[in-house]
């Protein structure tokens, strides 16, 4: 258990969409609790837990509230179980303030022993089977692209550099799709189909196939800058291949 007496410079918070819990979220990370001087307090879960907690540092002093101290947990395999067990402490205990992750009226010492018995970090070994887990559902995810019926998909019959691209637009479908689902967007682009893929992890990988080098760290800084308007670039981009997919497939 580690516990901060220290305020950092803070980062940008990403814009959420109300859905929030839809989204899938087994992913290693920790969880977190900060306390501040207005009584509100915090939790949520990240890889890098110090980091959203310096963020929140910086959005509070908004309403004049300064920090008071903070916890966080050792690393774990599903931090998003995690965070679920942390938000339902806090919501039997006290009052939610703001969203689904803010509360009053909670007892941050409760919280602490809650750390230091359950959020104390998975062990070494566990953590070392849940990563080749995750690498076995990613070569999965990457054989059911390529097997795929849908527009121009790759296969073995496609040249070497077809099949690079394709490679390449995955690896950034899955960069863009655990960014937006780390900051917690939901509803039916983000549902976990049964193939371990989201829609939009879909979605994304046609679209980006289509873009060159340039267009693609375009796309990139549009995401952290204004990801709506991404969301719905890709999206309205895979939709018009995907229909001109099916009209080529029924002539």
């Amino acid at each position: 258990m580690q516990t901060q007496s220290h305020i950092n410079t803070p980062t940008n918070l990403a814009p959420r969409f109300p859905q929030s819990e839809n989204v899938a979220r087994f992913r290693e990370g920790k969880v977190y609790a900060v306390l501040f001087s207005d009584g509100w307090l915090k939790v949520g879960r990240g890889r890098d837990a110090q980091s959203r907690i310096n963020s929140h540092i910086g959005t509070s002093s908004m309403r004049c509230a300064t920090y008071d101290r903070s916890v966080i947990s050792g690393v774990l395999a599903d931090s998003g179980a995690a965070e679920n067990a942390l938000i339902a402490y806090c919501s039997e205990r006290g009052t939610s303030v703001h969203g689904r992750e803010w509360f009053t009226g909670v007892d941050f010492e409760g919280v602490s022993e809650l750390f230091g018995t359950h959020f104390m970090g998975d062990t070494a070994d566990y953590l070392t089977a849940a990563r080749e887990a995750q690498s076995r559902r990613v070569e999965t995810m990457l054989h059911t692209v390529f097997a795929r019926p849908g527009p121009n998909p790759p296969s073995a019959t496609k040249d070497a550099d077809d099949l690079a691209r394709w490679v390449s637009s995955v690896t950034h479908a899955r960069i863009l799709d655990r960014l937006y689902r780390d900051d917690l967007y939901g509803g039916w682009l983000f549902e976990t189909s049964a193939s371990g893929m989201t829609n939009f992890f879909n979605y994304a990988s046609l679209a980006i196939n289509t873009l060159d080098e340039g267009q693609i760290a375009g796309l990139f800084y549009s995401a952290s800058t204004n990801p709506g308007e991404a969301l719905e670039q890709i999206a309205c981009t895979a939709q018009a291949l995907i229909a001109a997919y099916a009209a080529e497939v029924n002539q």
